[in-house]
């Protein structure tokens, strides 16, 4: 079992899920500049590994739900949401997702960012959420959106 796992696993017994997808405390996975979690190893390493091993445990469906209600929160909650459903995205379109998002959580995604958007916009807290942008968290969201357009035919927003 890899590290990432074990976190994931004690974040599950601790009931702190959210923490371990955002990276707070112990469940931080540095990224590669070191300031944020990395949420690409917490999908790939973690959760997408955690359902290969158990797939019984529904990790799929856990996952949806707290992103779901991620996206019912503060502007980094919403922020971080949709960074792991984009990516979900991609790896569902190159086959590497053991599991797809639902249309519901979908369509939360684009009902929480289109009704957001004032909020969003005036969110520049993160580069990773686009704090260099004219139009800051929004812009970035309607960047990757454009992006999953173009390269796999897939919208989100």
């Amino acid at each position: 079992m890899n590290n990432v796992v074990g976190l994931l696993e004690t974040s599950l017994k601790k009931e702190e899920f959210r923490d371990f997808l955002e990276g707070k405390g112990m469940y931080n996975i540095p990224n590669r500049e070191g300031f944020m979690t990395d949420r690409a190893i917490a999908l790939y390493s973690g959760i997408y590994e955690y359902y290969k091993m158990h797939p019984e445990k529904e990790i799929n469906k856990i996952f949806e739900k707290e992103l779901i209600d991620m996206l019912h929160s503060d502007e980094f909650d919403v922020m971080c949401a949709f960074d792991y459903c984009w990516r979900q995205i991609v790896c569902e379109e190159r086959k590497t997702a053991p599991f797809k998002l639902s249309e519901e959580c979908l369509l939360n995604i684009k009902s929480s960012i289109s009704s957001k958007k004032d909020i969003l916009s005036n969110y520049k807290d993160y580069v990773e959420f686009g704090s260099m942008l004219n139009d800051g968290a929004f812009e970035y969201a309607h960047n990757i959106d454009m992006m999953l357009d173009e390269d796999y035919g897939r919208k989100i927003l």
